[in-house]
């Protein structure tokens, strides 16, 4: 069933890549000098996630400034230069044509958001330069491999395939509906979850949509209700999760709740004030508290919070492990340092963090981390993982 799945998520990548997808790549590089690497970035500064864009500049910021303090990469130091795309794809676009045209990065690593992503992705392309383990589950960023794009993030479509297995095996649900953000993001995880659901003949008898930034949810979440749903899909993110929540919990609807790794997250379950109690969902990276983190996990989080004043997510780790990646590569690709080298050196990596992340490995047919999730929920306000890495 995985390669089945993973056979659809190919075929949606060919579609969504368009004819690029079909053109061969031919690398540059720019960005290197005798002390420099010059790094470009674009996440959501002062859109509708701005409170987890943040994260992943100042998570990379962190991971480049211990490089730097450790003397670099074979002596150059690493620069970032991040732009608010505000979760929009057209400033996205902007935000890639000036790094890459203007400012001449080496590579765009960690862009952020299933759209603005896809969006940025036409320009690295058009230009040869490396765009490098975006935050989303979008399969067309490393499907089919090409030797330009690599992803951090699974398929969204994996993600539900895992939380529909999951739901099936032990809620046993007969009424299934979904509420999905009406994007990338969301139809992806629409395509997952008609996929799993009917291998387990459970039929998807309502589906609602909400645009991008929405706040309010009420309409929705009556309809599905109406519906008399016992379990419900979350292809939402950070605020739309919590806006979900609250609503059921303003209905009092005793209703199931899963989503994929967008509903895995610390924030969600601030904003929703207890409503996100028994939500569960599918990471790929495990959230620690500080109270309860392994001795390594915890000095990290310590430091993290004494030079940004705030507790790390999820989306912390992944931006930090992006970078570790990326200069674990570069490193190995040597004092000469190019485009080519870079992606050559990224099929060696084998990288393991202090996270209990799942050695992290790429193939010239595989241009994402190794297939691997985990189920966790929210009890007492805090994700509790339920289960081991599943494939």
């Amino acid at each position: 069933m995985k390669k089945a799945l993973i056979g659809a998520a190919m075929a949606a990548g060919m579609l969504a890549a368009g004819p690029l997808a079909a053109q061969g790549a031919k690398l540059v590089t720019q960005g290197v000098t005798d002390t420099e690497i010059l790094i470009g970035n674009h996440t959501d500064l002062s859109g509708p996630i701005a409170g987890v864009g943040v994260e992943v500049r100042d998570a990379m910021l962190m991971k480049i400034e211990e490089l730097n303090a450790a003397g670099g990469i074979h002596g150059r130091k690493l620069r970032l230069i991040t732009e608010d795309a505000a979760y929009d794809a057209k400033r996205a676009v902007l935000a890639a044509q000036k790094l890459v045209e203007r400012d001449k990065v080496f590579a765009l690593v960690c862009p952020f958001g299933a759209g603005p992503s896809l969006a940025s992705l036409s320009v690295t392309r058009e230009k040869g330069i490396p765009a490098l383990f975006a935050l989303t589950g979008a399969v067309a960023l490393h499907t089919p491999p090409r030797p330009d794009s690599f992803g951090y993030f699974l398929p969204d479509q994996f993600f539900m395939r895992v939380a529909v297995d999951h739901a099936a095996r032990d809620f046993k649900p007969k009424r299934v509906g979904a509420i999905y953000q009406g994007d990338d993001y969301g139809e992806a995880m629409m395509a997952g979850a008609k996929e799993a659901l009917a291998r387990h003949k459970l039929e998807l008898v309502e589906a609602v949509s909400y645009k991008p930034g929405s706040t309010d949810f009420s309409a929705q979440v009556a309809k599905l209700k109406a519906a008399n749903v016992d379990l419900l899909l979350l292809g939402t993110a950070l605020r739309e999760s919590a806006g979900v929540a609250r609503e059921r919990q303003k209905l009092g609807w005793d209703v199931k709740m899963i989503g994929g790794f967008p509903v895995y997250n610390t924030v969600s379950v601030a904003l929703a004030k207890g409503a996100m109690e028994g939500v569960y969902a599918v990471g790929q990276n495990t959230i620690f508290y500080p109270d309860t983190a392994p001795p390594a996990v915890k000095a990290w989080y310590e430091k993290y919070r004494a030079r940004f004043g705030r507790d790390p997510s999820s989306t912390s780790i992944a931006a930090y492990n992006a970078m570790s990646w990326f200069a674990e590569a570069a490193q190995l690709a040597g004092r000469d340092l190019s485009a080519d080298g870079l992606v050559q050196a990224l099929y060696k990596i084998r990288h393991k963090d202090i996270f209990g992340t799942p050695e992290v490995s790429f193939t010239p047919q595989r241009h994402m981390p190794p297939a691997r999730g985990f189920v966790a929920q929210v009890r007492n306000g805090r994700w509790e993982t339920l289960t081991p890495f599943l494939e």
